[in-house]
């Protein structure tokens, strides 16, 4: 089936980063980007789009809509769970949202799918740069139910010491 104008309006907005747009994503925009994830996207790269780039924008602007994030990983749809994580990678990076970030990854970490689950991983190993004590006390506190390919990616930017100990 071959791609209407609002699937090409998606990808192209998902893809251009849209840098110079960033200070303008608000509640409304954050809202409509939120439909695209629900209505267009299927396949990580538009996931990753606009949610990296569109959601957190208007996430960096107004900083209470992450608070809708964590309904999104009970979803059915695979790139809503996925878009809940890599929106907030950039909260993440600034070592903001902390405990926001800890509960959406808590809420994920039973998912099955490997797309959703590298999401999560990617999300703590940036919020582990920037909170390590935090990060690796949720990493103890879960224990078994942190799937191998989520502490996989984490330790990609983990100390030696804390690597060891997530083993």
């Amino acid at each position: 089936m071959a791609a209407g104008p609002a699937e090409y309006a998606v990808h192209g907005a998902a893809q251009e980063r849209p840098e110079r747009g960033r200070k303008q994503c608000a509640a409304c925009e954050f809202r409509l980007f939120a439909r695209w994830v629900e209505r267009y996207v299927d396949n990580w790269g538009w996931c990753d789009g606009i949610a990296h780039y569109l959601l957190s924008a208007a996430i960096a602007n107004q900083p209470e809509l992450a608070r809708l994030l964590p309904p999104w990983t009970a979803s059915r749809n695979r790139w809503k769970r996925r878009a809940a994580a890599v929106a907030l990678v950039h909260e993440a990076r600034r070592g903001r949202c902390t405990g926001l970030i800890l509960e959406v990854a808590r809420r994920m970490l039973p998912d099955t799918d490997d797309l959703v689950r590298k999401a999560v991983g990617w999300l703590l190993k940036e919020a582990y740069v920037a909170r390590p004590r935090e990060v690796m006390a949720f990493l103890r506190s879960e224990g078994k139910n942190v799937p191998r390919l989520v502490v996989r990616i984490i330790g990609e930017k983990m100390t030696v010491e804390d690597r060891l100990q997530v083993k």
